[in-house]
C-alpha cells in the first residue's frame, strides 16, 4: 500500500493513474479496503484537479460508506465548480452501484 501511496505523488501521470486504479480495485475487496479508501480520500485534497477527478472516480467504484463520506465531504467543502462536478458525478455513480447491488 505504501508503494501505491507513493505512486500518487509521482511526477509521471501514468504512474499516478495506475496507482489510483490499483487503489480503486483494492478498495472493492474486503481485505485492505479501508486503507485504500483512506489513501484515495487523502488525494482529494490535492491541488491537482486531474488527480482529484481520478481519485473521486476510483472512490465511486467502492461500495463502502467511507467512500461515500469522502465524496460528500469533497462536494460540500470545495468551491471549485469542476471539483464539485467531479464529486457529484462520482456520487451518482456510487449510488447507481449501490442500487444495483440491492
Amino acid at each position: 500500500m505504501e508503494m501505491l501511496e507513493q505512486g500518487i505523488d509521482d511526477s509521471d501521470m501514468v504512474v499516478v493513474q495506475g496507482a489510483l486504479m490499483c487503489l480503486g480495485q483494492i478498495g472493492k475487496q474486503q481485505f485492505k479496503s479501508e486503507e485504500a479508501i483512506q489513501i484515495l480520500a487523502k488525494s482529494l485534497s490535492s491541488q491537482n484537479v486531474a488527480l482529484i477527478f481520478s481519485a473521486s472516480q476510483a472512490l465511486a467504484d467502492i461500495p463502502n460508506p467511507l467512500a461515500e463520506d469522502a465524496l460528500r465531504s469533497l462536494q460540500n467543502n470545495n468551491d471549485d465548480p469542476l471539483i464539485q462536478e467531479a464529486a457529484q458525478s462520482a456520487l451518482a455513480r456510487l449510488q447507481n452501484l449501490l442500487n444495483s447491488k440491492r
